[in-house]
């Protein structure tokens, strides 16, 4: 016989006999399976585990060609006058080998896969190691070779590998095999009407929930926003609805809030107010005590925050960093206006506190029924200025009433710096509030989505797959 081919296009084919085995032929090719208890063969050549044309090609969902190349039995004979080629397994109780070159290891195959990230997807394309290369005597070994050929393969007598001593045969050439891929990255652009949305879910979470607290309603009101957030973001993005995904985002929400009410008050004292049911939060002095608090409260949510990403998927560096940045938000907000950001427009201001102060420093603020709540802070708070740009002007009351930007909230930590650098009285530089506005609006916006956007957002973003008719290539 001039060739003989055991191979298959659709499945693994197998060779096998009974007690014995014998194939003599000028050229044996084999990338299905031989098995006897004696299996003998002589050729000229013979090629274990090799995929020639025709044979089978990767389909662009298939990581790893259809194992084959396998040669086993009790007793395994390879006799070649010139080469043998094991890509796949020679597996037997005694495998003797005899060939004047024998070339053993790994092959390659054709690789191609698609992988969908945050914000990308990527083709990786190219040639990828596989399986094999592998000749195992679970007893005896006799190799009687020339020339070695070692492609990163393993040749076992028991349980030892033999590659070290095989070595010292003069003729030994070792070739390394490794992937050789590509990676195509692609970036996604969301349609400009997805981020508006995405905006103002997070938006509407900031109106809605209320400062950290371990009350009932607190928990509540976290989870069922964070819930529905989640669900708007899946809308968003194409997706149908995921429960599992809801709750984990709702789970989230909760434990933040949790770790946030058990945090807040560290370097902090309560104070009260006189005719007031209203109570605050504010520093214990500045000092080092004080300083040493809050970095701990804010390295405490930022160590939950990155194991709740861990936990689900993501990277705790990513959860830990993004909560750290944006707790520093919240720091300076309150440490600049003595409380949380009211996120909700402000109250019409009496001509007479237009350049009032509270009796602690701070921007003044409307007494109802008990309860604090901001008055307009947006504009000039100037009466010799154009009505067009002062408090309770025309734009000051558009700005206010912008539900969802939180304006409002800017304009108070923004008269609290410039109060604090202009007593009454004094001329404000118009160049110093212009530049500081900007500041203001990082600040408050920081502080509002660590205190009510950063659970849901981090937990969305883990989970979150844009949907092919949202993507658009960039």
């Amino acid at each position: 016989m001039t060739e003989l081919h055991n191979s298959s296009t659709e499945e693994v084919a197998t060779f096998s006999a009974g007690q014995g085995l014998d194939i003599q032929t000028q050229q044996f090719n084999n990338s299905g399976k031989v098995k006897a208890k004696n299996v003998d063969i002589t050729s000229e050549q013979i090629n274990n585990g090799i995929f020639t044309a025709g044979d089978l090609t990767p389909s662009p969902t298939q990581d790893n060609l259809l194992s084959g190349g396998e040669i086993s039995g009790s007793q395994v004979n390879l006799k070649s006058r010139d080469k043998v080629t094991n890509q796949g397994y020679i597996v037997g109780d005694n495998v003797t080998l005899e060939t004047l070159t024998l070339e053993n290891g790994k092959r390659t195959a054709d690789y191609y896969a698609i992988e969908h990230g945050e914000g990308y997807w990527a083709e990786i394309s190219g040639q990828q190691v596989q399986d094999g290369g592998v000749i195992l005597a679970k007893k005896k070994l006799n190799l009687k070779v020339g020339n070695h050929i070692d492609k990163d393969g393993s040749i076992y007598e028991g349980t030892e590998n033999q590659i070290e001593k095989l070595k010292e045969n003069p003729h030994y050439q070792y070739e390394a095999v490794r992937d050789n891929l590509t990676y195509s990255v692609h970036k996604y652009k969301q349609d400009f009407a997805v981020k508006a949305g995405m905006v103002a879910v997070i938006a509407g979470g900031m109106m809605i929930c209320p400062p950290a607290s371990l009350t009932l309603a607190s928990m509540m009101t976290v989870a069922s926003v964070a819930a529905v957030q989640a669900a708007s973001m899946q809308a968003l993005n194409g997706q149908s609805l995921n429960f599992k995904n809801m709750a984990q985002a709702a789970g989230t929400a909760m434990l933040m809030n949790a770790a946030g009410s058990y945090t807040d008050t560290w370097g902090k004292k309560t104070v009260s107010y006189a005719g007031t049911t209203e109570t605050n939060l504010v520093y214990n002095g500045w000092n080092m005590e004080t300083v040493g608090a809050r970095l701990a409260a804010n390295g405490t949510k930022a160590l939950t925050m990155g194991a709740l990403t861990d936990v689900q998927g993501g990277k705790f560096s990513s959860g830990f960093n993004t909560s750290l940045a944006f707790g520093l938000g919240t720091e300076v907000y309150s440490a600049s206006v003595g409380h949380f950001a009211d996120a909700t427009a402000g109250e019409n201001r009496p001509f007479a506190e237009y350049r009032a102060f509270k009796e602690d420093g701070r921007v003044p603020r409307n007494l109802v029924n008990g309860n604090f709540e901001e008055y307009n802070n947006i504009g000039l708070n100037d009466l010799t200025k154009p009505p067009l740009w002062q408090q309770n002007g025309p734009v000051s009351n558009f700005l206010n009433n912008l539900h969802g930007f939180s304006m409002n909230a800017i304009g108070t930590i923004h008269d609290q710096w410039m109060n604090a650098m202009y007593p009454p009285g004094a001329e404000m530089s118009q160049w110093m509030s212009v530049g500081t506005m900007l500041p203001a609006a990082a600040v408050t916006y920081s502080h509002l989505y660590e205190q009510h956007g950063l659970p849901v957002q981090e937990h969305m973003k883990r989970k979150t797959t844009i949907a092919p008719e949202h993507k658009n290539e960039k």
